[in-house]
């Protein structure tokens, strides 16, 4: 039984990573991501509205950006369980060994 084409693929080499939707549920799974950062922007604007001292425009970027992290490292490994993953380094190692196969034949 073939198994379902994943929404996304994600391309690693070493620590790098890439996620990129590959399917139309992925590029509308990605959009309702960016969709819901909406609400974290409006609690800054809304709380930034009322006062803005120093102290409390610190506290509102800090809080912001904390939240920012957490939602992108949620999104993260939320799209990883749902890609198909693509080791470079392998890739690399494969394209070098085959590369080295025809190398030698054209010597002889």
């Amino acid at each position: 039984m073939a198994e379902p084409e994943k929404p996304f693929i994600c391309y690693k080499s070493g620590w790098n990573i890439q996620i990129t939707p590959q399917t139309a549920a992925g590029w509308w799974m990605f959009g309702g991501w960016m969709f819901l950062t909406l609400p974290l922007g409006g609690l800054l604007f809304l709380f930034m509205g009322k006062d803005p001292t120093t102290a409390r425009t610190v506290a509102g970027v800090m809080g912001f950006t904390l939240a920012m992290f957490g939602w992108a490292w949620g999104m993260i490994r939320w799209m990883m369980a749902r890609s198909e993953m693509v080791d470079m380094e392998e890739l690399l190692k494969l394209k070098r060994e085959l590369d080295a196969r025809k190398g030698r034949g054209r010597r002889g």
